[in-house]
């Protein structure tokens, strides 16, 4: 077949969804069998399956397939992987490299699905499938691919089968339309039921929308001459809020209309229209800052009160036919306005409890309870509900949760209510109990309250908290932190953070240890020795043989070649500074003491000989990068510099730490250099080192990089300088990377009062060059969103 174009599909999943990676081959030989000659375009599909073992970091050898894929399938059910050790699985190493690779270029297309999971087992999910749940909300909060869901092989294989085809149909310049990156299919069209408050019709934008409406009457007629100039943009807002199905105004005609807020007077339809559309975009981030591209609180807030906005936002999500986008969104904006409307509160004031139970039997309490009831069994609302419940419950809401929980089938849902209510009310036992018994997921309004609540937990609820289930790592470490502030944890305390397999939990464990004296010390040996080995423990078995073995016995180890990197780093964790100048001598001699002939004699091969100088020379570096100012060379950043230049992956973070602390302004171009080909978590403390050693200087450099994350960094550094002028970061706001514009964008409102963001909101959208929208919707919010 001639000039057919080959589409390189990779597919992305843990290993418990071998069916569904079958199903993904048979739809590609399907259409190349039915369309390739029809579209001159065929399916290549690739995966971990045509790898080789090779020497090394295993996903070294599959990351290569990802970097030439056009399409990225990812896969998840509720497996998350194992750690590659840059990334927690392999499969979070191959998407952060596929999105990468779109956001440098045009390619490829992303989309990912997930395998339906029964609800109970989502309510109590365990540590995978937790981090599986985290990636999904990722998608969700941050629109960065396509994502579905699927409950059978023989549905997702229909699935597949659709996506694939709308790609090929794209690339083949055929007119079918794809759903766009960043979606989910719309499976539901609603028709918005009346509310209680809303703002009443106004003359004046009857008289608007007649207008418009006569204009393009007479062009249709071909009487230009006496029509006014048509506005199509009120033509679009009119006629999308006359449509029996409720979809979100595009954001491009939406930011056209907000352009002309001050013109339009609203009509109820296109006031609900606006809510909806708002409410569909509207996001929380993981660090609790707000995300969206559609602005329209001003003309809201214009045509109605605070309190028809509220009723409006409510029948959104207990309209059994909106969308769950709108409804999730809904709940959003009312937890941001810290609103308390009274289709879902009782405001009784400051009353007592007899006072209370007279109003059980209120017509406006049956109908809070009602509408929390059938929210909460909701699943797909049931966890933004909480977070909403969480941000503005108040101790005398214990009647009316109460009254909620007794509703609920679902236990586990009733018990969530009765801690947050318990914890309105200041008791802090429910939330110790829960944290003891329950996952806690990472980012949820529970993490916030254990967190808040531990200084004021008995040292007795510490403890059950850290032997509990399971903890987010930030959790873990606060948790840890405070007890141990108390007195010396146990072995089992220990246990929970060495268990972990997190460098940082491990690290604080041995912290703890160097504070807690000798109980402290035989306490997490015994935690250490239930396990079977010491892999576990990554780059701190070395510390822990300064633990185990006495200095003779170290010193010994010295002697012979294959223990002497381990026995090194383990005495310079017990001596520190004190061996600064032989780790200067290692890396000066490349470990020239390592006899080669009688590492030969003894069946080393040359690369493992290579490993055992990489290890020794990762130790020195260690040492140099922790060794305090006054005890530094000036020649330890050239040490750094020819570490670096050998680019070996085991000695290059370590080597750039001392470089960050001995090297100069030049030496950020290599810093920079290194992080440029590194993903996750290593990408990001390089670019931290890169700011740590040029300051603003370099910060000023990044924030202009093609790069997001290295831009990032820069900006974050920037907008946490208060020395930074309020002109040069205003101008950060117009960068091409989202994310510099929303670091910066919080200083610049902690910077500026509401006189100034208002002329600044008129002055930013004026630009010849344009602007962004999540700049003009912060702006909007800030101005303008109730609360």
């Amino acid at each position: 077949m001639e000039n057919v174009r080959e589409l390189v599909v990779f597919i992305a999943s843990p290993g418990d969804l071998t069916g569904e990676r079958e199903a993904v081959r048979r739809a590609a030989d399907n259409l190349n069998t039915t369309f390739a000659s029809q579209f001159s375009m065929r399916l290549h599909v690739t995966g971990w399956e045509q790898t080789s073992p090779a020497f090394g970091r295993p996903q070294e050898v599959i990351n290569p397939l990802v970097k030439q894929c056009d399409i990225f399938i990812g896969l998840l059910n509720r497996t998350w992987g194992t750690s590659t050790g840059k990334f927690s699985s392999g499969f979070e190493e191959e998407y952060e490299c596929a999105t990468q690779r779109a956001k440098k270029s045009n390619g490829p297309s992303i989309a990912i699905y997930f395998k339906k999971v029964p609800e109970d087992i989502v309510r109590d999910a365990g540590p995978s499938l937790s981090q599986v749940l985290k990636f999904r909300r990722r998608l969700e909060n941050q629109k960065i691919a396509l994502y579905r869901q699927f409950s059978t092989i023989e549905d997702f294989e229909l699935k597949i089968t659709h996506y694939f085809l709308s790609l090929i149909a794209e690339k083949s310049q055929s007119i079918t339309p794809t759903a766009p990156k960043g979606t989910v299919d719309k499976t539901t069209s609603t028709e918005l039921p009346s509310t209680q408050h809303t703002p009443q019709n106004n003359d004046e934008a009857r008289m608007q929308i007649a207008s418009t409406l006569n204009d393009f009457y007479k062009i249709a007629q071909g009487d230009e001459e006496t029509a006014s100039r048509p506005d199509p943009d009120r033509l679009l807002l009119f006629s999308m809020a006359a449509q029996r199905e409720m979809l979100s105004i595009p954001i491009h005609p939406l930011n056209r209309i907000y352009g002309k807020r001050d013109k339009y007077v609203l009509s109820v339809a296109e006031y609900r229209l606006l809510v909806w559309t708002l409410a569909e975009n509207f996001r929380f981030e993981e660090d609790g800052s707000i995300r969206s591209l559609a602005p329209g609180f001003k003309m809201i807030i214009d045509a109605g009160s605070d309190r028809d906005l509220e009723s409006t936002l409510v029948y959104h999500v207990i309209d059994p036919e909106a969308e769950f986008s709108v409804a999730n969104g809904s709940l959003r904006i009312l937890r941001a306005m810290k609103a308390r409307p009274s289709e879902l509160w009782i405001e009784t004031g400051n009353v007592d409890d007899r006072s209370l139970l007279s109003l059980a039997s209120s017509q406006a309490l049956d109908a809070a309870i009602d509408n929390w009831v059938q929210i909460l069994e909701t699943p797909l609302l049931e966890t933004e509900a909480l977070e909403y419940i969480s941000s503005v419950i108040r101790d005398s809401d214990y009647l009316l949760f109460r009254a909620v929980s007794d509703r609920l089938g679902e236990q586990l849902v009733a018990q969530d209510i009765l801690t947050l209510v318990a914890y309105a009310k200041g008791s802090l036992s429910e939330v110790a109990d829960m944290a003891a018994q329950r996952f806690i997921a990472e980012g949820s309004c529970y993490e916030r309250i254990v967190s808040a609540s531990l200084a004021q937990m008995e040292t007795k609820q510490l403890s059950s908290i850290l032997q509990g289930r399971n903890l987010p790592n930030k959790l873990l470490s606060e948790a840890f932190r405070t007890l141990s502030s108390r007195r010396t944890p146990s072995v089992e305390e220990f246990g929970k953070l060495v268990k972990s397999e997190n460098s940082d939990l491990v690290g604080q464990a041995f912290d703890a240890v160097d504070q807690g004296g000798d109980q402290a010390k035989l306490n997490l040996l015994a935690a250490v020795a239930e396990f079977k080995d010491d892999k576990h423990l990554g780059e701190y078995n070395d510390r822990l043989r300064a633990f185990i073995k006495t200095e003779e016995e170290l010193r010994a180890e010295l002697t012979l070649p294959w223990t002497y990197g381990q026995a090194w780093s383990a005495l310079s964790w017990l001596h520190g500074s004190t061996m600064a100048d032989e780790a200067r001598e290692i890396l000066d001699t490349n470990c020239g003491f390592l006899d080669p002939k009688m590492l030969e004699e003894a069946g080393w091969s040359r690369s493992i000989q290579n490993y055992l100088r990489s290890s020794a020379r990762k130790s020195a570096l260690s040492l140099l990068a922790r060794v305090p100012a006054k005890d530094r060379s000036s020649e330890d950043a050239e040490r750094a510099r020819v570490e670096l230049a050998r680019n070996d992956w085991l000695t290059m973070l370590d080597a750039a730490k001392v470089l960050s602390k001995t090297g100069s302004f030049e030496d950020t171009e290599t810093l920079l250099s290194c992080a440029a080909n590194s993903y996750g978590d290593e990408e990001k403390l390089l670019l931290n080192l890169t700011v740590e050693l040029g300051g603003l200087k370099i910060a000023r450099m990044m924030v202009t990089a093609e790069s997001e994350e290295a831009a990032s960094v820069g900006a974050l550094a920037l907008a946490c300088d208060n020395s930074v002028p309020l002109s040069e970061l205003k101008g950060y706001l117009y960068s091409p990377h989202g994310s510099v514009r929303m670091e910066v964008w919080k200083a610049v409102e902690r910077r500026m009062g509401r006189a100034e963001l208002e002329r600044y909101l008129e002055d930013y959208r004026s630009r010849t060059e344009g602007y962004y929208y999540d700049v003009v919707a912060a702006l909007d919010r800030k101005l303008y969103m109730p609360s």
